[in-house]
C-alpha cells in the first residue's frame, strides 16, 4: 500500500501510559514505533498514544449505558470491562479492550451477545482478528494502511456479469501486485502499489456488483485512470469520488 508511515516514539508511548496510570498491552509499543497510525486490512485500528486517554470516557459510557453481553456462556462482566482499557476498534464499532490485571485482551463485538478472549499481546490479537474467522473471513493476504497522503475513493455499481468482465479487464492491465479472491467466489480485490490502493469488485446479490476503488491522489495518475476506465469498460458506473484524507 502506501510507503509513508506516521511513527510514534517511545516517549509518546510512555506518556500515554502515564496519562492513564496503567501499563499498556504487550506489543502496543512495538506496533506504534514500527507501524504507527493506520488500519489493518481496512478494518481494525489501534488507538494512537495521543488518542488513548480520550477514548476511555466514551468506552465507559457505552459499558454503563449499553451493556448487552449477557449470553448463557458469557463470563465478562461490566465491572471487569470498566476496569479495562479500550485500545482499538473496528470500523464497524467492535471494541478491543485490555485488562492490566489479567493481562488478557478481549473483543466486544458490536453485533452479538458474547465476547472473546483474543490473546495477551496486540500482534497476537491482530493475527486472531485476521485468521480466526470469528469477526471476518480469514485473510490470506494482509496489509496495513497509513492515513498519510491524500487518499481518495470512489464507488461504482454494475450487474452480475461485471464481476468477471471487470476482473478480466483489470487483470489484463498487469498493473496489480496481488490479486485476492474471496473463498466463496463472490468477489476479488486487486492491490496496486503504484497507486497506493486497491480495486475491490464484490457481488452484492444475485444480480448486482459493487466496486470500491481507493488510491492516493498524488501517485501514478495514468494508472489510476486506466484502472477506472477498465472498470467502466466492464460495465461499472461510478458515482462522484470523495476524499478520505483525515
Amino acid at each position: 500500500m502506501k510507503d509513508e508511515l506516521r511513527l510514534w516514539t517511545d516517549a509518546d508511548v510512555d506518556a500515554a501510559g502515564e496519562s492513564l496510570d496503567s501499563r499498556l498491552p504487550p506489543g502496543y509499543r512495538e506496533l506504534m514505533t514500527t507501524l504507527g497510525d493506520g488500519t489493518f486490512y481496512d478494518d481494525l485500528r489501534l488507538f494512537a498514544p495521543t488518542d488513548l486517554a480520550s477514548k476511555q470516557a466514551f468506552f465507559r459510557t457505552v459499558v454503563e449505558e449499553s451493556w448487552f453481553f449477557d449470553g448463557p456462556d458469557e463470563e465478562l462482566t461490566p465491572a471487569y470491562a470498566l476496569a479495562s482499557m479500550s485500545v482499538a476498534e473496528s470500523l464497524q464499532g467492535d471494541q478491543i479492550i485490555f485488562h492490566a490485571g489479567t493481562g488478557r485482551i478481549h473483543v466486544l463485538p458490536r453485533d452479538g451477545d458474547r465476547t472473546y478472549i483474543a490473546g495477551s499481546d496486540l500482534p497476537e490479537v491482530v493475527a486472531w482478528w485476521l485468521d480466526s474467522g470469528v469477526m471476518l473471513r480469514p485473510r490470506g493476504f494482509r496489509f496495513f494502511e497509513s492515513p498519510l497522503g491524500p487518499t481518495g475513493a470512489v464507488n461504482g455499481k454494475g450487474d452480475r456479469t461485471s464481476l468477471v468482465r471487470v476482473s478480466e479487464a483489470i487483470r489484463s492491465l498487469q498493473a496489480h501486485d496481488v490479486e485476492v479472491a474471496e473463498e466463496d467466489g463472490a468477489g476479488r480485490t486487486f492491490f496496486v502499489r503504484a497507486v497506493g490502493g486497491f480495486v475491490s469488485v464484490q457481488g452484492t446479490g444475485p444480480t448486482d456488483v459493487s466496486v470500491h476503488f481507493r488510491s492516493q491522489a498524488d501517485r501514478a495518475p495514468e494508472i489510476r485512470a486506466q484502472l477506472q476506465e477498465a472498470a467502466v469498460g466492464g460495465g461499472v458506473t461510478f458515482a462522484e469520488p470523495w476524499s478520505m484524507t483525515p
